[in-house]
């Protein structure tokens, strides 16, 4: 008798059910956390993260519990599709309790406090996005299903360094996942997903920050993705050229398959930008007006 909790189309309806089920229960649990809550007799909105908390905490002990540890997560390995649907949801859930999980009852036992939470999103993102990859092949649905996952970890990586605890994101290495992931995200084909071409000022903005780390991996990843998508940040590009930093050397080359493939659109903002250039600016522009006019 095969156990309940194996999963794939081979072992039966019994797993494909309790896997739907148990991603229902997840998601129908993220969107209470977005829903209004009522009022108080005094006409105050009532608090809703306790029982959010509560809410998220049961689910993800059930997650880590039943599927992610034991011969269910064995089983998983044999299916890396649900596999990385499981990774990405622990990832999911893990976000969301991480900035309320001090609001739980007393009598409640957390999964993790708010970095630990947090290390576990990541880690579980990062899982996501391997075991995508793993799978990407001719598939369109395999690719799309990569770049979808390397957009949620690039998004997580964004929603971390926005937030004012800093104890949440120090020493994880935010900003180079941050700009891999959107380049890879982009790249895999989430370009018509507007969240996914929103973070490409976010990244031009850390890679002018000048961290060696994030220029590299600027730099590996910056040449697979579509040229088009960083027409409209022509200007913020340019005016990097002028900080010193690897920054703005990592730049240089996408600049420059910019000015070969589309030169009517970086032509005027070179020109107007190269007016204010300094010795920083005119070395690293050197060879764009020769792209500009062959």
């Amino acid at each position: 008798k095969e156990r309940s909790l194996r999963l794939g189309p081979s072992l039966g309806p019994q797993a494909d059910e309790m896997w739907m089920y148990t991603k229902a229960l997840c998601k129908v649990k993220l969107e209470q956390c977005r829903a209004p809550v009522g009022f108080e007799e005094d006409g105050t909105r009532a608090s809703a993260e306790g029982r959010n908390a509560l809410g998220l905490n049961t689910v993800l002990s059930y997650l880590m519990k039943n599927w992610r540890r034991g011969e269910a997560a064995k089983d998983l390995g044999e299916y890396p599709a649900e596999a990385a649907e499981c990774a990405a949801m622990v990832g999911r859930v893990a976000a969301a309790l991480s900035p309320i999980v001090e609001h739980l009852h007393d009598d409640a036992v957390p999964v993790g406090d708010g970095r630990a939470l947090s290390k576990l999103a990541l880690d579980s993102f990062e899982e996501a996005v391997e075991i995508s990859k793993s799978r990407k092949g001719t598939d369109d649905n395999e690719a799309r299903g990569a770049a979808k996952a390397s957009l949620r970890l690039a998004l997580y990586c964004d929603e971390l360094l926005k937030s004012p605890d800093d104890s949440k994101s120090s020493d994880l290495g935010l900003e180079p996942s941050l700009v891999r992931h959107a380049l890879l995200a982009l790249a895999g084909g989430a370009s018509g997903v507007p969240r996914a071409r929103h973070l490409i000022p976010r990244v031009l903005a850390l890679v002018r920050g000048g961290s060696s780390a994030v220029a590299a991996e600027f730099a590996k990843f910056a040449p697979d993705v579509p040229p088009w998508l960083f027409v409209e940040w022509v200007p913020q590009m340019l005016s990097s050229l002028e900080v010193p930093g690897a920054g703005g050397d990592a730049l240089v080359p996408c600049l420059e398959a910019l000015a070969s493939s589309y030169p009517s659109a970086v032509h005027p903002d070179f020109h107007l930008s190269r007016a204010h250039f300094t010795n920083v600016g005119l070395d690293r522009s050197e060879r764009l007006p020769r792209r500009l006019y062959s």
